[in-house]
Parts: C-alpha cells; sequence; structure tokens
C-alpha cells in the first residue's frame, strides 16, 4: 500500500524542454494530487472554507493536465482515474459554489439599505440549509471506500517514471514540441470565440468561453517555466478575463435561484413584502454587478482582438528556453487574422 502522507512535502516535479512529453505529465499530475491530498483535511474539517476551495482547484488541475498529456499517456490508462476525479470535484463543487454564494449575500446584507437586511434572513437561512446537505454528501463521498480505494490505486500509477519505451511511444515527442502545439491550439480554442462574442453574447456563449480561457490559461501554467516568464503576460491576462466571467456566471446562476425563491415568496402565504422586497433589491444589485463584470472582461477581450498581440502570443508558443532555436510554426499569422484558417484545422474532440 502506497503511504500517500509522504506526497505532502514533495511539491517540485520539475521538467526540461527536452525531457519526453508523457513523463512531464505524469509529473505534472502528481504534483497536482500533492496539492489535492494537502487539503483533504482541512476539508474535512471544514473551519477554513479556503481549503476545500484550494482541493478542488487541484481536482480541476488535474483534470485539465489529463487532457494535456493524457493521450501521450494512454487515454486508457487514465479513463478510471477521469472518472473518480470528476465524481468528487462535482462533490466539492457543490460546497464551493454555496460557500461563494453564501459569502456574498452576507457581505452584500451588511452593505445594503437596514430595511432589506431582515429580508434577507429567510434567503440566507435557506442556502445554509442547503450547504448543510451538500457538505453532508461531499464528508460520506471522501469518507468513502471508493474515495481511499481511488487515493491508493491513483497514486500507486504516478508514483513510478514511466517505462522508457512507453514513455517514448508518442513519437519521441518533447515537452517543447507537445507545449507548442498545445498552447496553439488551446489559443486558436479562444479566440475562435470572437464571433460568438460579438454575434451572441449569450450567457451559455460566456460561460464556454469562460471554459475555453481556463483550459488555455491552466496549460501555460503547466508550462510556464520552460518559457522563463514570456508567457505571464498572457496567463495574467487569462486571469482578469477568467474571473470577470466567472462572475458573470455566478450572477447568471444566482438570478435564476433568486426569481424562482421570489416566485415561492409571492405565493407562500407566510412571505412579507419586506422579504419580497429584499429579494427585489438584491436581483438589481446582481444585474449591476453582472454588468461592471462584463465591462472588465470586455477591457481586456478588446485588446486580445489586436492582431499584433495575437502574434506576439503564438510567435512566443514556440520560443521554447532551452532548446537552441525557435520551433517551426507553420500558422502563426492566419491565427492572428479573424479571416484567416485556424491553427489546428483538425476536428477537436474536447471542449
Amino acid at each position: 500500500m502506497v503511504d500517500l502522507y509522504q506526497f505532502r512535502g514533495d511539491d517540485q516535479l520539475p521538467f526540461t524542454a527536452t525531457d519526453v512529453f508523457p513523463e512531464a505529465g505524469r509529473r505534472t499530475i502528481l504534483k497536482q494530487f500533492h496539492r489535492f491530498l494537502a487539503h483533504e483535511e482541512g476539508t474535512r474539517l471544514g473551519e477554513d472554507i479556503e481549503e476545500l476551495h484550494d482541493m478542488r482547484v487541484a481536482s480541476r488541475r488535474m483534470r485539465a493536465a489529463f487532457r494535456v498529456f493524457g493521450k501521450a499517456i494512454g487515454k486508457p490508462l487514465i479513463a478510471p482515474y477521469q472518472h473518480q476525479l470528476q465524481w468528487i470535484a462535482w462533490e466539492l463543487g457543490k460546497v464551493r459554489d454555496l460557500d461563494v454564494f453564501l459569502a456574498y449575500l452576507r457581505e452584500y446584507r451588511g452593505a445594503c439599505l437596514p430595511e432589506n437586511r431582515q429580508g434577507l434572513g429567510a434567503l440566507i437561512q435557506d442556502r445554509e440549509s442547503a450547504r448543510r446537505g451538500a457538505r453532508t454528501a461531499l464528508l460520506a463521498a471522501i469518507d468513502s471506500e471508493q474515495f481511499s480505494n481511488f487515493k491508493q490505486s491513483f497514486a500507486a500509477f504516478l508514483d513510478e517514471e514511466l517505462p522508457p519505451l512507453f514513455a517514448l511511444r508518442d513519437g519521441h515527442k518533447t515537452v517543447a514540441q507537445g507545449a507548442a502545439k498545445d498552447l496553439r491550439k488551446r489559443f486558436q480554442a479562444v479566440i475562435d470565440y470572437d464571433e460568438r462574442v460579438q454575434v451572441s453574447p449569450s450567457p451559455e456563449t460566456f460561460h464556454e468561453l469562460r471554459i475555453a480561457i481556463k483550459r488555455f490559461r491552466y496549460s501555460a501554467e503547466f508550462f510556464r517555466d520552460i518559457y522563463e516568464g514570456t508567457l505571464d503576460p498572457v496567463i495574467a491576462e487569462c486571469r482578469q478575463m477568467q474571473d470577470a466571467l466567472g462572475e458573470m456566471h455566478d450572477v447568471d446562476v444566482h438570478r435564476s435561484y433568486l426569481t424562482g425563491f421570489a416566485i415561492s415568496l409571492r405565493n407562500g402565504v407566510q412571505s412579507s413584502r419586506e422579504q419580497r422586497a429584499a429579494i427585489d433589491a438584491l436581483l438589481q444589485s446582481e444585474s449591476s454587478r453582472r454588468a461592471e463584470q462584463q465591462r472588465k472582461f470586455e477591457r481586456v477581450w478588446g485588446e486580445w482582438e489586436q492582431g499584433d498581440r495575437r502574434r506576439h502570443y503564438v510567435n512566443n508558443f514556440s520560443r521554447i528556453v532551452g532548446i537552441g532555436h525557435p520551433l517551426p510554426s507553420t500558422a502563426t499569422m492566419d491565427a492572428c487574422s479573424p479571416a484567416g484558417p485556424a491553427l489546428d484545422n483538425r476536428p477537436q474532440k474536447e471542449r
């Protein structure tokens, strides 16, 4: 049996541009697995909501690494672990989403008009009850035999370096080659949203774009060390857009719930005018918050629409530190023009 606690102190698992791509993937996933395990006990205790948040982020990064390195490592080998991570990430997400909503509601109640504060009590109590239920389900999941077996088997899978012949089966692809290709593909997946953002800026479009930006950003962060800082500006801009789009999505989800809650209050015999007025004021505040976040997103996205900036970023993806020369890029200029072809015209299997 693997000693899971041995992972906690080993957070540095570097790779170089000339390492084989599958082995870099194993180290990347293992690094995130370390972080995942390090926050398990804090999540179980429940004294600091950021412990759960950090455990969830680590699970997301592992799943992102599966997308980046999965083909090189072997998709059939990692498929069972993907399913298990998706299960536990779902349980973590249900609690985290309620933590975020409750934190916002409490902050809003402290700053809103005095006459609306008492009217929010029923809403907050309802969400606190939902969180208790979600946390009970999460604790059952992380204390289950299924989760224990997953940790042991996944740790054993990640604990040893891939055999050389297996590691080189992907055409001797190096980290430099794999990184440049993956970054170009995921950057293209983001800028492909140009027309949809202009023509159909729906909540669904913004939500899907946020996911595409997050996947590109995670990939860039996996490889940032071999670029020695050249990816930092694009990572920072991705974070700004992702944060704004994330708040917009939160508002969309909250408004849907609040609208239903307001209807239930109006139909309830015990509801008060004070409660209904408080919910209506909160819905107006949420609309204003969403508009503000959309403006923040549009400021950064507008800069990304500039062809020179896109060319600069795409060129950087081929400039890997430590390999002595830029990698060839056959579609650098085309990717930066809205009329040009995509960086990779083959059908994409993942979203």
